[in-house]
């Protein structure tokens, strides 16, 4: 099975994506606040999960199986249930003498069981020697 491509350009919260299947493919759709990031009709939030990223981390790419999403933009992704793979980089910011400085951190890779209904959010843990990434389900019951 060929490997499907998703590119998402986003600009001024509006987003298009390019794919290879339409009926199938994992595509990025965004509004203002919440990136789709599944093919077809917006879906009801009892059917899709909401994944939230803390503001130090940036998402690089969501795979689910064959299906990759490149460098989707956002905070807060909207997936429809399953095994998902997040892979992720820390921005790390310090301020001295005036001057702000910026670096990321290794790649992280972590894959996730999202389930519909649910609110996750991905936080930084800073382990011995790097980061690693810590997914809380945050749902209200």
């Amino acid at each position: 099975m060929s490997r499907r491509l998703f590119i998402a350009l986003v600009a001024c919260g509006v987003a298009a994506a390019v794919s290879t299947s339409a009926a199938t493919g994992l595509s990025v759709c965004a509004s203002k606040s919440v990136v789709r990031l599944y093919g077809g009709p917006v879906r009801p939030p009892a059917e899709v999960a909401m994944v939230e990223l803390h503001r130090e981390l940036r998402l690089i790419s969501i795979r689910r199986g064959d299906e990759v999403a490149l460098r989707p933009t956002g905070r807060r992704f909207e997936l429809i249930p399953g095994s998902t793979t997040l892979r992720l980089v820390y921005q790390s910011h310090s301020y001295s003498g005036g001057v702000l400085a910026s670096g990321f951190s290794n790649p992280i890779e972590t894959v996730v069981e999202v389930k519909a209904g649910h609110r996750y959010t991905v936080r930084p843990v800073i382990v011995e020697g790097g980061v690693d990434v810590a997914i809380d389900d945050t749902t209200k019951r």
